[in-house]
């Protein structure tokens, strides 16, 4: 004769499948949400902190230039870029390596920054920053565009990533410290 094996005590006997009996599944999202219920009761006895707001930097400004000089693009840019004579139409000192990477300074280091683009008699871009900037201040862009207009240059001047108030402030140093003494020295 044959016998039926018992289970063991302490175990469950298997139920019986049949055609019609359904498999018991726990959703993901039943598992997922009693996770998220013993986190927020964990992050609750450790009195989570919020992450404090950064305060959003000031905008940035910009500013636009132009005047007409009466020399050739390669005069001017020849000028722009050498410390003399760079001096000499400004009427304050300047210290120019005309390279890319090269440093500049005018007006006896108020204004310092390095040469980014050098494009001979057609542009040159250049970061600029002043003694009035903050530390904590980028540095602004200046680009320079030297182009033919009749028998002279026409000089625009594209000054952006200025600090709040710069372009004001800027525009009229440009006018009056670079615009005003090379209409003058240029004829």
């Amino acid at each position: 004769m044959a016998t039926k094996k018992k289970p063991a005590p302490n175990k469950k006997a298997a139920p019986k499948k049949t055609a019609s009996a359904k498999k018991r599944v726990t959703p993901k999202r039943a598992v997922a949400t009693k996770k998220a219920v013993a986190t927020k009761k964990t992050a609750s006895k450790k009195k989570a902190r919020k992450p404090l707001p950064r305060p959003r930097p000031p905008a940035r400004e910009s500013l636009t230039m132009e005047t007409t000089l009466l020399a050739s693009p390669e005069r001017v840019y020849a000028a722009w870029i050498d410390g003399g004579e760079h001096s000499e139409f400004t009427g304050g000192e300047a210290i120019i390596e005309a390279r890319e990477g090269g440093k500049h300074s005018a007006w006896s280091g108020y204004i310092e920054g390095r040469f980014i683009t050098l494009e001979a008699s057609k542009k040159l871009v250049m970061s600029w920053r002043t003694t009035e900037f903050d530390e904590a201040d980028l540095d602004s862009l200046v680009e320079v565009r030297f182009a033919p207009d009749g028998g002279g240059t026409r000089l625009e001047i594209v000054h952006t990533e200025l600090p709040p108030g710069g372009a004001h402030k800027y525009e009229t140093g440009w006018r009056e410290f670079y615009f005003v003494p090379m209409r003058k020295y240029f004829g």
